[in-house]
């Protein structure tokens, strides 16, 4: 290998680095939406990185990093689900996760505010609209079971749950048109 092909690598290499260092605390708040089992987490976020590093001469620099990353991911995640013999409800919801990346898309950076946001607003729900999104979204419960736990009907989880998301989502814009007019 000659000097100029060993400095090209390395500048390759480099420039890799401070593109995935830049984006690395988005990948795994994504990750531990989608995987919230923390070792699930944690490999998906390693195959991730590993997929990432070796298919970077796929990567087209004109474009954001992050949704690029963001896209691995959710195949990682994918794979990773089929594999184990589940598949967390998050990666069911495809106009979801495509939300979450083409914010990525559209505001470098804003995910970390969104993501600030998202956890101030679940901490002001309800004690019991927050056990029932934990319960449905962390803990891949199953409706029924949330059902006679809470006391209600099945159509009553999906009605209550269709509600919170939409307060959280209302919250969340909320939150950021106030940063707005800062």
């Amino acid at each position: 290998m000659n000097e100029t092909t060993a400095d090209s690598r390395s500048e390759n290499r480099a420039d890799f680095l401070a593109r995935f260092l830049e984006i690395e605390t988005s990948l795994y708040r994504y990750v531990c939406a989608v995987a919230p089992v923390p070792q699930d987490a944690r490999d998906i976020g390693q195959e991730t990185a590993l997929a990432l590093w070796e298919h970077d001469d796929r990567y087209d620099h004109s474009r954001p990093f992050l949704p690029w990353a963001l896209r691995v991911a959710r195949n990682k995640a994918r794979q990773h689900a089929e594999k184990a013999g589940r598949f967390p409800r998050l990666l069911d919801d495809e106009a979801l996760l495509d939300l979450i990346i083409s914010e990525g898309e559209e505001q470098p950076g804003g995910s970390d505010d969104r993501m600030a946001h998202l956890q101030e607003c679940l901490g002001k729900l309800r004690p019991d609209h927050f056990c029932l999104i934990q319960g449905y979204y962390w803990q891949c419960k199953k409706i029924e079971p949330l059902a006679v736990e809470l006391e209600t009907t099945v159509e009553g989880i999906y009605k209550r749950l269709q509600r919170i998301r939409g307060q959280l989502e209302k919250c969340i814009r909320m939150h950021e048109q106030k940063e707005g007019n800062s």
